[in-house]
Formats: structure tokens, C-alpha cells, sequence
């Protein structure tokens, strides 16, 4: 009973007969239909935080407005900041929602949303489509979405090379919450940018995706499947993912037991090797000729790495 009551106080509420007003707190409450949810696209889904934010209106309401920007069609507005509170809400029947207009064209909004970005809503990832949809599609250059940004050009390049990277698969993995941006980040990020890799990274982000897996034990897959072993390769590739991961982590369990023999040693240490070579890798290759690569802090390790992999190598002959 508790729980119709409060349903019908909520319906009450915000359930009025006009399209827009003005609320107590000074924001306007819309007519959900009258919402433009353009960019919900942008924003990566999180299940487990939805769940909880829909428990949370169903017995509050709806206590944050949603941050939105006036549309050219007469009567609406665009939302930028609160999807998953216009998603909880319709589902529970509540169809006028509080709204705060941000600015009075996308142009600006998009800019107040990513320039506000201080409490972390957005990630690296959300912050890449806005920054390349205002880019490619408002048709603003890179110094001056940095300019009015107050970040760098570095800063403004870096996010939107991130996307170029990405295909259009990978992407709706990270959208739809099923692979997670940190994990494409850090552990395939480097992969990704050596040359005639991007079939295989996608290939990989197919066969996890979905399994809900730590970003631990996606790291361990990636270092398997990017390092070089063929076996883990096919059998990831096949579908047989969970068993992949159970016997790596069991391998690695019985090497921590002290009881790994020679070849285990030797091909722990070799793996671990590649992967972090492939990490080296691509900087080298997208700008050889970088005067960093000078200096002596790099330098010398770098001469010194180039002896040992020669004398490596004349050992296998």
C-alpha cells in the first residue's frame, strides 16, 4: 500500500495538464514527449547505477533536474545531463519531469557540460563525443574548442583521436556497458594504435564483451591474447572464454606456488616481454624521429635493450 501511495502522490506531482512551468525551485517541469534525447548515444549505460537510481524515484521522486538546452522547435529542449533519471522516470509512469536550461543553443550547453565537468559525470570516453561532435558537426576548430574549453590543444586532439580509433563496434560495446572504457583505455589503447591491429583488438572486445568481467581479468586475457599465444588466440576467438580465463589464472596460481619449471618461467617472463614491448611500440612508431628519444634517460636503456635482444636472438640460432 505504501509503496501505491507514494506512486500516486508522484503522479500527482508532476503529472499537471500544461507542457512547461515553472517549479518551486525555479526549474521548469516538461512533458517528457516535449524532451529531445538526441545524445543518449554519448552516454555509457551503467546498469547497476540505474537500478539503484530508479528505487531512488520511485520512493523520492526525482530530486536533481535534468540539465537540458532549448531546441528550435518552439516547446522543447535537448537533454544533456540525466538520462538515466528520464529513463527511470518514464518506466515508473512519471511523464513531466523537472528540467534546468543550461544555455539557449547545443553549441554552448555542450561546452558548459564538458567545461563543468569537475565532479567526474562524464568519462574520458562521454567527453571524446561531445568534444568530436562539436568538432565535426558544429564544425568548430580544435583551438577553438580548447580556447573555450580552457584546456589545451593536446588535450582536445587526444580525445578526439581516441574515437578515430575506435570502430563502430567497439564503440557500442563501451556505450551499452558491455566492455569498459578503462579497460579499453589502458589495456588495449596501446594495441590499438600499432598499425594492422584494429581487426584483432575488435575481435577481442566481440569475444568479451557482455560477460561482465572484471577489468582484472580482462587485463589477463589481453596480455595472453596480445602477447602472442595462439592457443589462447583460437580459443578466445571460438568463444571459449571462461575456460580461457580459469587456466590462466590456474597457471598463474601454480607458478605462484613455486612449483613452475623452466620452460613455465621462461615463458611467463617472455610474455610478459611482449606486452610490454607492444607498449613501447607504437610510440616509437608514431614518431621516430621525437627529439625525447635523445635524451640519455631514455637513450641509454634503449642502447642497452638493443644488445640484449641481439644477443637473445644469436642464442636461438
Amino acid at each position: 500500500m505504501a509503496r501505491f501511495k507514494i506512486m500516486f502522490v508522484l503522479k500527482r506531482q508532476y503529472n499537471k495538464p500544461h507542457h512547461a512551468k515553472r517549479g518551486p525551485d525555479m526549474s521548469e517541469v516538461m512533458e517528457h514527449s516535449h524532451i529531445d534525447t538526441r545524445y543518449q548515444c554519448f552516454r555509457v549505460r551503467n546498469l547497476q547505477r540505474e537500478k539503484r537510481l530508479f528505487v531512488s524515484i520511485e520512493s523520492n521522486g526525482i530530486l536533481v533536474p535534468l540539465e537540458v538546452v532549448r531546441s528550435q522547435q518552439p516547446g522543447s529542449v535537448i537533454l544533456l545531463d540525466g538520462f538515466k533519471r528520464y529513463r527511470s522516470a518514464v518506466k515508473l509512469g512519471i511523464y513531466q519531469l523537472p528540467v534546468n536550461v543550461i544555455a539557449d543553443s547545443e553549441v554552448d550547453g555542450l561546452l558548459r557540460i564538458i567545461r563543468h565537468n569537475d565532479t567526474s559525470t562524464l568519462s574520458g570516453f562521454e567527453e571524446a563525443c561531445f568534444i568530436d561532435h562539436l568538432h565535426t558537426v558544429s564544425q568548430l576548430s580544435i583551438s577553438e574548442i580548447a580556447l573555450r574549453l580552457d584546456r589545451s590543444v593536446s588535450w582536445v586532439r587526444l580525445r578526439i583521436d581516441m574515437l578515430k580509433s575506435m570502430s563502430d563496434t567497439i564503440r557500442e560495446k563501451i556505450i551499452s556497458g558491455k566492455f569498459p572504457l578503462r579497460s579499453y583505455m589502458y589495456d588495449l589503447g596501446p594495441v590499438t594504435r600499432v598499425r594492422g591491429n584494429g581487426e584483432k583488438v575488435e575481435q577481442f572486445v566481440k569475444a568479451v564483451s557482455g560477460h561482465n568481467y572484471s577489468t582484472r581479468d580482462i587485463a589477463t586475457l589481453s596480455r595472453a591474447f596480445f602477447g602472442g599465444d595462439e592457443m589462447v588466440c583460437e580459443q578466445i576467438r571460438s568463444g571459449n572464454v571462461d575456460w580461457t580465463l580459469r587456466m590462466l589464472k590456474n597457471k598463474s596460481v601454480t607458478q605462484g606456488c613455486g612449483q613452475n619449471t623452466e620452460q613455465e618461467t621462461f615463458e611467463k617472463n617472455l610474455h610478459s616481454c611482449l606486452w610490454h614491448f607492444n607498449r613501447l611500440l607504437p610510440l616509437l612508431q608514431s614518431d621516430p624521429d621525437a627529439t625525447w628519444l635523445s635524451v640519455p634517460s631514455i637513450r641509454e636503456p634503449l642502447e642497452r635493450l638493443r644488445g640484449k635482444c641481439s644477443f637473445f636472438l644469436n642464442n636461438l640460432t
